[in-house]
């Protein structure tokens, strides 16, 4: 078993060791990766070997499933990266896809801040979002444009009766996010939103 493990307790080792390094001060109520790690020790400093041991592989065990879903989501980011070029490529005011994609950071790897897309739609569980971008990747929750203001936390009948669009759902308060029952709906919703 312990052959199994070596490489990961190594992994484990170099996590610790980065994660001491770049973090020199926490800010109150934020926590680190290593401390994370470490609430896998024993509570009672009394432990035996033993319970010391079985909380020193259920943290490998943690850190290794960690670290495989971080690379397994950074490699399907990558993937899906042909897909929002190539709606970049269609220009225009609006990123359409027909999946739910993790697109935000491939568009601004892929020169966003310099495209003129103001708004993204795609599906979201079983209906369709229309999302207004951000202008830049460390500003997630700011937008280029916003949704028109009329549409301000309304919901179902509230929204059709100001946009006249069958399958409004909701629009968010914060005006950067509204669901609707189809993408037609959503490409509706979109053409409201361009001409104000």
């Amino acid at each position: 078993m312990f052959a199994m493990w070596e490489g990961s307790t190594i992994l484990v080792c170099a996590v610790l060791i980065i994660t001491k390094t770049t973090i020199t001060k926490l800010e109150m109520g934020t926590t680190s990766f290593s401390q994370v790690v470490s609430n896998f020790l024993p509570v009672e400093y009394s432990a035996t070997d033993a319970e010391m041991t079985d909380a020193f592989f259920r943290a490998v065990e943690f850190v290794v499933g960690h670290l495989d879903r971080m690379q397994k989501r950074f490699a399907y980011t990558l993937k899906c990266q042909a897909m929002v070029k190539e709606a970049m490529q269609q220009g225009g005011y609006a990123l359409v896809f027909d999946a739910a994609i993790p697109w935000i950071e491939n568009f601004f790897a892929l020169g966003g801040e310099l495209h003129p897309a103001q708004f993204v739609i795609m599906p979201s569980g079983k209906h369709w979002k229309l999302r207004g971008i951000p202008p830049n990747l460390n500003d997630r929750m700011k937008v280029r444009r916003t949704l028109p203001e009329l549409w301000a936390g309304l919901r179902h009948d509230e929204l059709f009766a100001v946009t006249g669009i069958e399958g409004a759902i909701f629009c968010h308060k914060g005006l950067f996010i509204s669901i609707w029952e189809t993408k037609e709906a959503a490409i509706q919703a979109l053409h409201l939103a361009l001409q104000r």
